[in-house]
């Protein structure tokens, strides 16, 4: 993505929307009682959300210099994946 000269850093302040958009509607899940196809809904939105997170991630670790510490951008996609992770756990259960 670095290489062909796209630059995500405007998509920053929507996804953190969103974020906190998903935190309030998962409180809001847990205090009213859906139907399971509701939460699967959100799950899906979750893991979308997510793989966005992890484009946009690694759009930023192609930009950024890291000056060797490697330790950083992979955190970045270790928390990436393991929220795709977790949200794909959640899909299961009722």
């Amino acid at each position: 993505l670095a290489a062909s000269g796209v630059n995500l850093s405007p998509m920053a302040p929507y996804l953190f929307a969103a974020v906190l958009g998903v935190i309030v509607a998962s409180i809001v899940l847990r205090i009213v009682k859906v139907r399971a196809t509701y939460q699967k809904i959100f799950t899906g939105v979750l893991i979308v959300l997510f793989a966005l997170y992890t484009v946009f991630d690694t759009n930023q670790i192609l930009q950024k210099d890291y000056g060797g510490n490697v330790v950083e951008a992979a955190l970045d996609f270790y928390l990436d994946f393991l929220n795709i992770f977790t949200s794909l756990l959640g899909m299961g259960s009722d």
